[in-house]
């Protein structure tokens, strides 16, 4: 054999072995098949292939001439892009054909999404099933250093996890201390990946630090940042990692719109994210403790409006802030086709009661309806039921010490978000994403000057 064919051969096998889906098939002394599980249909190698060979009626040398693609090199590159195309690698008598109708697509049409909408961006959706996961990632990251590791965690279970990652662009600390966390897993059971990102990183009590995501092309965004993907058999979705606070206040979105109206988009969300966290608890120290901080106008607005209000501001605003809450768990729970009309006569029904009732004010009900409506800008579930909870913290802190709580909920819990490290990499780091360099590149998108 010649050697350039036998370097190609061995770099081949090594590619093969270090992916989880990867496949070497040798049917005999004289021919060998490589191929990616996930992404070739192993019934097209049965019939076209395995059935042929082994049959003497035809000439097999003649047959894989006619199914393969000629002149295909001894470049382990271009033979590795073929491999990413679904490709089978056959190696037949010394030479090395390329096969391509064992290439398989899975038809998606039926899975998608039903979380994360998008503008512009793709409706496919990650499923159950680890392996269309799989070949969904690698119909658009057709690189030959993705690598696939496959590992099985649940003593019980024993689930299969798969994680993916581009070997160039990966930190191999963050690589090192994942796998070693994976294999150090001692639970019965996982049944989800949120279930899994608290086993990884422990002590997640309120603040999501890994992110987990339904759609492909965020998944496929990261890749090419260098971060990892985890799938788990069962679970429609991926685990991203690491990751930092202002991963979780985009979107896809905001690589395919122009710069300033994503960056419009981005300033929105963060400011829904404030408005959301703070404006209960405002109305609380205003109304209670600081009415002086307002306009005598605006002030007087609000004391007029609560005329005849029998209890505290605070109770106030417990009672619609929690009204709120069943509104929106009960539009999750009811069946679509109920649920969403259910809800919004429901809340017009409960409001409007509310106010002829004199048990909230009419300006509490535009505050509570401010307040959902920015709580659901920040597009990651996670993060916003984050925010949901952390508002009755700031609401207590206001009932207590007013505009000052709100001060100090405020400062101790940025303080907190700042100390926060993921595998080592900083949680929320404002003055890295304002770099001038990254800012250019965000501005300049494809430039490559």
């Amino acid at each position: 054999m010649d050697n350039n064919i036998y370097d190609t051969e061995k770099q081949l096998e090594k590619y093969i072995k270090n992916n989880a889906d990867g496949q070497i098939l040798v049917l005999s002394s004289e021919l060998k098949l490589f191929y990616l599980k996930t992404i070739v249909n192993s019934q097209y190698i049965s019939e076209n292939i395995k059935k042929f060979y082994f049959e003497s009626i035809i000439n097999f040398e003649q047959y894989i001439y006619s199914i393969s693609e000629p002149n295909l090199t001894t470049d382990i590159d271009s033979i590795l892009f073929k491999l990413m195309e679904g490709y089978v690698i056959a190696l037949y008598k010394g030479k090395f054909f390329a096969i391509p109708e064992a290439s398989k697509r899975e038809n998606r049409g039926l899975y998608e999404l039903t979380t994360e909408a998008s503008f512009e961006g793709g409706t496919e959706s990650f499923v159950e099933e680890t392996n269309l996961n799989l070949n969904l990632v690698r119909k658009y990251y057709r690189n030959s250093n993705l690598v696939v590791s496959s590992y099985t965690v649940g003593t019980l279970a024993n689930s299969k996890l798969s994680i993916l990652y581009d070997s160039k662009l990966v930190n191999q600390d963050i690589l090192k201390t994942l796998v070693e966390r994976v294999e150090n897993i001692d639970i019965p059971v996982i049944q989800s990946l949120n279930e899994l990102q608290q086993i990884l990183w422990q002590h997640q009590l309120l603040i999501p630090k890994l992110m987990v995501t339904q759609r492909p092309d965020r998944a496929i965004k990261n890749l090419t940042l260098g971060k990892i993907l985890l799938f788990l058999d069962g679970t429609p979705t991926v685990l991203i990692l690491p990751v930092c606070f202002h991963d979780f206040l985009t979107t896809v979105d905001d690589t395919y719109l122009l710069p300033i109206p994503a960056s419009f988009i981005i300033a929105l969300r963060y400011f829904g994210l404030i408005l959301s966290l703070i404006l209960p608890a405002a109305y609380v120290a205003v109304t209670a403790y600081n009415p002086e901080i307002v306009k005598v106008q605006l002030a007087l607005s609000i004391t007029s409006s609560r005329n005849g209000v029998p209890y505290p501001a605070f109770i106030e605003v417990g009672i619609m802030l929690l009204l709120m809450e069943f509104l929106v768990e009960a539009s999750l729970r009811l069946p679509k086709s109920i649920g969403q009309a259910a809800t919004t006569v429901g809340g017009l029904i409960l409001g409007q009661a509310a106010i002829q009732a004199n048990l909230v004010s009419n300006i509490m009900i535009m505050i509570i309806a401010t307040v959902a409506i920015s709580n659901f800008t920040i597009p990651v579930t996670s993060m916003n039921l984050t925010v949901r909870v952390s508002k009755y913290i700031m609401l207590i802190l206001a009932c207590f010490a007013g505009t000052a709580g709100i001060y100090m909920g405020f400062f101790y819990m940025s303080l907190y978000i700042f100390s926060i490290k993921t595998f080592n990499t900083e949680y929320f780091n404002p003055i890295d994403k304002l770099s001038f360099k990254k800012l250019k590149s965000f501005i300049n998108k494809g430039d490559k000057s």
